[in-house]
C-alpha cells in the first residue's frame, strides 16, 4: 500500500517525483536551453563585430529545436521498447506477408505490361 502511494505521488508530480508547480518537462528545458544558446551566439557575434548573416548560418539556427516533434518521438520510442515478443512476431510476419504480396503485384504488373506491348502473345497463351 505504501508503494502504491509513492507511485501515485510520482505519477501526479511527473516521472521524477517533483511537484507539478515547479516541474518542467525535458522538452521545455531543451527548448529554453537552445533559445539561450541562440541569444548568446548573437550577442557574441555583435560584440566581436561580426555580421548577423554569419550567425544565421550556424547549425543552431539552421536546425531549430522542435519540442513537439521531440515529444512525439519520445512517445514512439517508449511504445517501441514496450512491445512484447508476441507483438514483435506479429509485426515480422505481417511485414513478410506484405513483401510477398508486393512481389506478386510487381510480377503481375510486369506480365500486364508485356501483354500491352505485344497483344498477339496473349493469344498464344490461351
Amino acid at each position: 500500500q505504501q508503494q502504491q502511494q509513492q507511485q501515485q505521488k510520482q505519477h501526479e508530480g511527473g516521472s521524477n517525483g517533483l511537484a507539478k508547480k515547479g516541474y518542467r518537462s525535458m522538452e521545455e528545458l531543451k527548448s529554453r536551453y537552445y533559445e539561450c544558446q541562440k541569444l548568446l551566439l548573437k550577442a557574441r557575434c555583435v560584440a566581436s563585430g561580426g555580421r548577423e548573416e554569419e550567425v544565421n548560418m550556424h547549425p543552431m539556427f539552421v536546425h531549430a529545436y522542435d519540442g513537439h516533434h521531440e515529444k512525439v518521438r519520445r512517445i514512439q520510442m517508449e511504445l517501441l521498447f514496450k512491445r512484447t515478443s508476441l507483438q514483435e512476431k506479429e509485426i515480422n510476419s505481417t511485414t513478410l506477408e506484405t513483401r510477398k504480396l508486393d512481389q506478386k503485384i510487381r510480377k503481375v504488373r510486369k506480365q500486364l505490361d508485356a501483354l500491352k506491348k505485344n497483344p498477339r502473345a496473349a493469344l498464344g497463351m490461351l
